[in-house]
């Protein structure tokens, strides 16, 4: 019997759905919502799979834009990834960086990276 390994495309539309579910729950229930916390740790579940799975095909880069209230690492694609929907993808969205810390061991986490978590 054959188990369904879900491809790098797959991965990344499960985020987008996550991604968009958990916005529209902090809309309708508030920031702290249970739902919307559900949302946001599954979606960030899928992202820390993505990684660890496909690590060679991604590479990880802070991004300090003012718009979050805490460093963020852009999951970002090697080669870009043409969706079942047709949509062309070229990252898995952002993650805290922290998260990347509580999740990952630290040889998937680039040295760059390391040494910003040491300076937190």
């Amino acid at each position: 019997m054959d188990i369904y390994q879900p491809t790098l495309p797959d991965y990344l539309s499960r985020i987008d759905c996550f991604n968009r579910a958990w916005k529209e729950a902090i809309e309708q229930y508030g920031n702290g919502s249970p739902v919307a916390n559900m949302l946001r740790n599954r979606k960030t579940d899928l992202q820390i799979q993505v990684i660890q799975r496909f690590y060679d095909s991604v590479s990880l880069k802070l991004d300090l834009d003012s718009e979050f209230d805490e460093p963020q690492v852009g999951i970002l694609l090697r080669e870009p990834v043409i969706l079942k929907s047709g949509s062309l993808r070229s990252d898995a969205n952002h993650i805290p960086l922290r998260l990347l810390a509580e999740n990952l061991s630290s040889e998937l986490i680039p040295p760059e990276l390391r040494g910003t978590l040491a300076d937190d």
